[in-house]
């Protein structure tokens, strides 16, 4: 049976394999329309024949996102717009587009400066559903850089997806598997990172890259994955110079590393498995946050360890003892 996911705040999440089809607007309605229309940009993207997205005023959105609009929407309503302009819009669009992307997406980010808030924002780590609507932004940012071939911005895009392949293999089991799984933001029960899981094995080359992908060819299309398809395109064929596309910045070539986060997190990487646990904050702690996670590793199947793996939830039991032969990884809180 296919678990199901919430479609309103509150709702309880079940999971025993993957999310079923992201049925919820969410987000005051944001989340399913700038998903479904990430699909059709890629659409154009892979077929130049397909009916082209127009512009539209109500996803151009500014540096200052939209009302009611929280970080995962600012992120694909931003990278969105600056592929789509990328593709077809007018000069004046894509330099606005790409100056979103400059002056606030990646500088919330990665910073430096004031608008520094860390990785994902106040939404940190959060897991299934909304992993991929982040990672939807951190590579549709790879791809608007690729296709207008602006030097700040693929530098900036090649930043983002070296931090994130880090940061995600420090919260996965071992190659070959990449089976992820993380404490963080948003989390209401157990945290399946069932897409973070496809993305990071999808950019490491592994196959499927989830078995599901190979039993149903048609999830390329789900809204929840952008992130994975547009990570294919970019390491697909170009037809005319029968070249890679792209090279990703070099974020399949680095290691497990942490990165800059709202709040502090800990991994512990033992012989066997890893622990990662979110220290509460002294001064206004967040609410609906997995505060540990502790993940075995050397299962062979994504279901098998997703059910093996303990969690907590806001800070009510205490983290195990860290596994034997930790390396710890610190993921340093922004300020």
């Amino acid at each position: 049976m296919a678990p199901t996911t919430a479609r309103r705040r509150g709702a309880v999440r079940r999971f025993e394999t993957m999310p079923d089809k992201d049925e919820g607007e969410g987000g005051k309605g944001w989340s399913g329309p700038l998903l479904e229309r990430a699909q059709k940009i890629l659409d154009n993207l892979e077929d130049p024949g397909t009916p082209p997205v127009p512009f539209d005023k109500k996803f151009a959105w500014g540096p200052e996102g939209a009302p009611q609009s929280s970080p995962n929407h600012e992120a694909n309503a931003w990278t969105g717009e600056a592929v789509r302009a990328a593709i077809h819009g007018t000069p004046e669009q894509k330099d606005q587009a790409i100056d979103v992307l400059l002056r606030a997406y990646f500088p919330r980010e990665l910073g430096p400066g004031d608008k520094a808030i860390g990785l994902w924002a106040g939404e940190q780590l959060c897991p299934d559903n909304h992993t991929h609507q982040h990672l939807a932004g951190t590579a549709m940012a790879r791809v608007a850089a690729v296709k207008s071939g602006h030097p700040e911005l693929l530098a900036r895009s090649a930043e983002l997806l070296r931090v994130t392949s880090a940061a995600f293999q420090a919260l996965a089991t071992p190659p070959p598997f990449f089976f992820m799984s993380s404490a963080g933001m948003r989390c209401l029960e157990k945290p399946i990172w069932w897409w973070g899981t496809a993305f990071l094995r999808q950019l490491m080359g592994q196959p499927g890259p989830m078995d599901t992908f190979v039993k149903n060819p048609d999830l390329w299309r789900d809204r929840a994955a952008v992130a994975v398809r547009a990570l294919r395109w970019l390491q697909g064929t170009d037809k005319q110079t029968g070249k890679r596309r792209d090279d990703l910045g070099g974020a399949d070539k680095v290691g497990p590393a942490g990165c800059r986060l709202k709040f502090e997190t800990l991994v512990y990487r033992g012989n066997d498995r890893h622990l990662v646990v979110l220290p509460k904050p002294k001064n206004g702690a967040p609410k609906e946050v997995c505060d540990w996670v502790m993940v075995p590793w050397g299962l062979k199947s994504y279901k098998a360890t997703m059910e093996a793996m303990k969690s907590g939830l806001d800070w009510k039991t205490p983290p195990p003892k860290p596994p034997a032969g930790t390396e710890l990884i610190k993921f340093p809180a922004m300020w």
